[in-house]
């Protein structure tokens, strides 16, 4: 550093005799008027460019070489239109015009100020225009303004001050420096400062003047000892090696190596190895026989329904041989029977099954999905139970028999017709009338189980009646009973040969109460009817008889 200073303060003492290039200085705010001033030498080209702003409503103007209007070189920035007058000054007075030694290159005008640049040789053309320094100093001026555009006495409106001059600092020089490479851990000096990673450092070198002489660039490279530098995967199938930093390798995992870098740091380089496992498989796959199969290696089997063996040569994602053998199990179908027993109306429902009032026996097919997946056939066959039930009475008419049944069992219970009530006690296989009782129409109800259910079976109606009592009325010419007499809730006329029979019933005013015909007995409610005498009119094979009943 102390040879860079050396050299430069040598350079200095050998340029000061060299004329400036550029000179510049500038005033502000002269006067009430806020004057401005600037002064651009250009010592190489002889010139002088000045800029002066002031008020666009009157006329200012600033001279040069004297701090009074006693030889001064005076421009004045007046009148409408513009006019740029330089004059010459050899003591108080308006002085005396001068022709013009320049050009205006700039007029501006912006709100209440105006701007004018004028430029001129350095050195005037006689000895009444001021001629400008060629080197950096002060030039006394003086300054003034009027009270209208119009160029006149400027009164108070006046001054004097100086304007500097002094040459801009040259362009520093850039200096370079070689590069410096260091270790991770490591620290070297920069411009005074201990630096241990990577940048671009600078450093300026200041003239006896205070310019910027010499910037100098420094860059330090920091290399890290610890670094590693990935090189990437190397795959190879099971079974084979490779080379790696020198050494044959088979086995998956990450490798590595130190070295040293191009900076003279410890430098470490890895590879990952992958050993790609070949495959030797075997599966077992069932499929519905007769169906189609698509193997790993995309070759497709059809109508499959006995047991194949099959094997798939195949390259992995990373090119390695794989087999794959492959067993084909087809299943048969499945079928099953399921037979169900019903009363006769019932209705017989699953989930999969909805049938209402079955009155005869109905077979159904349903298919499913069996659990690998193969169709499975039920057949549904539901049979209808019906077992009529009669009965008979002896030929007294005092006892019913039920008519056998064979095989099957039976729980039977006897009803009263006229009430659909069970009689108490009576389960057995026949009836027999009570003494105490003129007549009773009686049927059985036969219980049946089927299944997990019960069926129902009713017998006819057959009408039991006591001969012994004073409540019947027979009459035998056609051979038909009337009981009982006197009647409270029901009339039974028994048809004993079963003849047409043809009945009609009145009161004693002749509405009629009953009519009809059958070839069996009849029996009629009587319940509603009031007390008192009715007659009877029988009419068998157009023998006609008559009697009186009465009703309590």
């Amino acid at each position: 550093m102390r040879h860079l200073i050396t050299l430069f303060l040598a350079l200095s003492l050998t340029t000061t005799a060299t004329l400036a290039q550029i000179l510049t200085g500038s005033v502000s705010n002269l006067g009430n008027e806020n004057i401005d001033l600037t002064v651009v030498v250009d010592v190489a080209n002889n010139s002088v460019t000045l800029t002066m702003e002031g008020p666009n409503s009157k006329w200012f103007g600033v001279g040069f070489g004297s701090s009074n209007m006693s030889g001064a070189y005076t421009m004045h920035v007046s009148a409408t239109p513009f006019q740029m007058n330089e004059r010459a000054h050899g003591g108080n007075g308006a002085g005396a015009g001068l022709s013009s030694s320049g050009a205006v290159t700039s007029d501006a005008t912006s709100g209440s100020r105006r701007t004018v640049s004028f430029t001129r040789p350095r050195v005037g053309p006689s000895n009444n225009y001021y001629t400008f320094p060629n080197a950096a100093g002060t030039i006394p001026i003086i300054w003034a303004n009027g009270n209208s555009i119009s160029y006149g006495y400027h009164g108070g409106n006046r001054g004097n001050t100086v304007i500097t001059l002094s040459e801009p600092c040259p362009p520093a020089s850039d200096e370079t420096l070689p590069v410096i490479s260091i270790c991770d851990g490591q620290a070297v000096d920069v411009f005074g400062t201990s630096v241990n990673f990577s940048g671009l450092f600078t450093d300026t070198i200041l003239s006896t003047t205070g310019c910027d002489s010499v910037i100098q660039y420094q860059e330090v490279i920091a290399s890290s000892s610890s670094a590693i530098t990935d090189l990437g995967t190397i795959a190879i199938c099971q079974g084979e090696s490779t080379t790696i930093f020198g050494n044959s390798e088979n086995t998956t995992g990450i490798y590595r190596d130190t070295q040293t870098n191009s900076a003279g740091c410890d430098s470490v380089i890895q590879v990952e190895l992958v050993v790609n496992p070949t495959y030797d498989l075997s599966e077992t796959v069932q499929i519905c026989s007769g169906d189609d199969y698509t193997f790993p290696d995309g070759s497709t089997q059809t109508n499959i329904t006995t047991l194949i063996t099959y094997t798939s040569s195949l390259s992995t994602g990373a090119s390695c041989d794989s087999l794959i053998t492959t067993t084909i199990t087809p299943l048969s179908a499945i079928t099953s029977d399921v037979m169900e027993e019903v009363c006769f109306g019932s209705d017989y429902v699953t989930a999969d099954v909805n049938l209402t009032n079955l009155t005869a026996d109905t077979t159904l097919d349903r298919t499913y999905l069996a659990s690998a997946g193969c169709d499975s056939t039920v057949t549904y066959t539901i049979m209808v139970f019906e077992q009529a039930v009669s009965i008979s009475a002896n030929a007294e008419n005092t006892e019913a028999t039920i008519d056998p049944i064979i095989g099957i069992p039976v729980q039977w219970q006897w009803f009263d017709c006229a009430s659909n009530t069970a009689i108490s006690g009576e389960d057995m296989g026949n009836y027999g009338i009570p003494s105490d009782v003129t007549s009773i129409e009686v049927s059985v109800q036969g219980l049946f189980p089927i299944g997990n259910d019960t069926c129902v079976a009713v017998s006819n109606c057959v009408m039991l009646l006591n001969d012994t009592s004073t409540s019947i009325a027979e009459l035998s010419a056609i051979g038909v009973q009337v009981f009982p007499n006197p009647s409270i809730a029901n009339l039974s006329i028994l048809n004993k040969e079963g003849k047409l029979l043809d009945v009609t019933i009145t009161n004693m005013i002749g509405q009629v109460f009953f009519q009809g015909v059958s070839n069996e007995s009849i029996l009629i409610n009587t319940s509603t009817w009031s007390e008192g005498v009715y007659g009877v009119t029988l009419k068998v094979d157009g023998v006609r008889q008559s009697l009186q009943v009465i009703k309590r």
